[in-house]
């Protein structure tokens, strides 16, 4: 969250950060996965074996719930006060 507030350049409001914060978290999460499933790919290439699934099938983004603003910061705010 410090390494994004240092980057965010949107405008003033709270919600507006929140929602940049996880924006990016979910691009590291999704970049973090990629890297591991080339990473397991590569070593199993010199053993002839390959990977079952494609990255597409692994990763598809459209089966995750849509949440609206207001539940992700009440969300977040629930896991501040904790």
């Amino acid at each position: 969250m410090w390494a994004a507030l240092g980057d965010y350049r949107g405008p003033s409001s709270f919600k507006s950060f929140v929602r940049y914060c996880i924006a990016r978290y979910e691009d590291k999460i999704i970049e973090k996965a990629y890297r591991v499933y080339v990473t397991e790919s590569l070593r199993l290439i010199p053993q002839g074996m390959y990977l079952g699934k494609r990255w597409e099938e692994i990763v598809d983004v459209r089966e995750r719930p849509e949440r609206t603003a207001e539940e992700i910061v009440d969300h977040v705010a629930s896991r501040l006060e904790e």
